[in-house]
């Protein structure tokens, strides 16, 4: 009869921690949980249904689940059950319910949520901003390289610069890869080959590819401007 004991146990077999993984196991153990209060459990047997891991696709139970998991505050089912209702799995799409519901878990701290609901403002370029500045906040890198997107198309390379440098921070290969740009061509801060080179790099090592691209071009014209001093110094001893 304990919740957060059905729950753990039910992660233990999600994850294969412990005993073998077993979804279908774990998908009745969420179910016991979420019916004995964990809010936990019915967003994750939310997202099961919705995809269709250990139970049978069912985007309407996906959306039930994912309701109560939000009402009891489970942030992150507000966010993907905006999801369902933009899309209209499990229902008829309500972008106004999608968009309250993405509300509810952006005001709730939900950075994915935000990121959502960003999309769903799009025709309101300032409200969007906001819901998108705030993901980048609540570490959404998402969030971040939207953000930078929308700084650097309404003319403020600063504040671009800046949210791309946020979300290279929470591993983002594009953002990295913004970031790097912005410092090559000076638009947003001092221009610095050595620093953009170490934003492509980090970019690459996010597996980016276009960040790969340009620090390999970058480090092939820094390499070219060191060669040939290097050989007048040793000229000159």
């Amino acid at each position: 009869g304990g919740a957060n004991a059905c729950y753990t146990l039910g992660s233990a077999y999600a994850q294969g921690v412990g005993p073998p993984r077993d979804l279908t196991t774990a998908a009745s153990l969420f179910a016991m949980s979420c019916d004995q209060g964990d809010a936990r459990a019915c967003g994750d047997l939310g997202w099961m249904h919705s995809e269709g891991l250990g139970v049978a696709q069912d985007h309407a139970l996906g959306r039930t689940w994912m309701a109560r998991a939000c009402e009891a505050g489970q942030m992150r089912s507000c966010g993907e059950l905006a999801l369902l209702l933009r899309d209209g799995r499990g229902g008829l799409a309500d972008p106004t319910a999608a968009a309250r519901r993405a509300a509810q878990g952006c005001d709730g701290g939900d950075g994915a949520a935000c990121v959502i609901l960003g999309g769903l403002r799009a025709a309101d370029a300032p409200m969007a901003g906001t819901a998108l500045r705030r993901a980048c906040k609540l570490g959404a890198a998402e969030g971040c390289v939207q953000a930078a997107a929308g700084a650097a198309a309404a003319g403020d390379d600063a504040g671009a610069f800046s949210f791309a440098s946020d979300g290279c921070t929470l591993g983002d290969g594009q953002a990295c890869a913004m970031a790097g740009m912005a410092l090559q061509r000076g638009t947003g801060a001092p221009a610095d080959s050595r620093a953009a080179l170490a934003r492509f790099t980090a970019s690459c090592a996010a597996s980016y590819a276009p960040g790969c691209t340009a620090g390999g071009l970058l480090g092939i014209e820094l390499a070219s401007k060191t060669v040939p001093q290097a050989r007048g110094a040793a000229a000159r001893a």
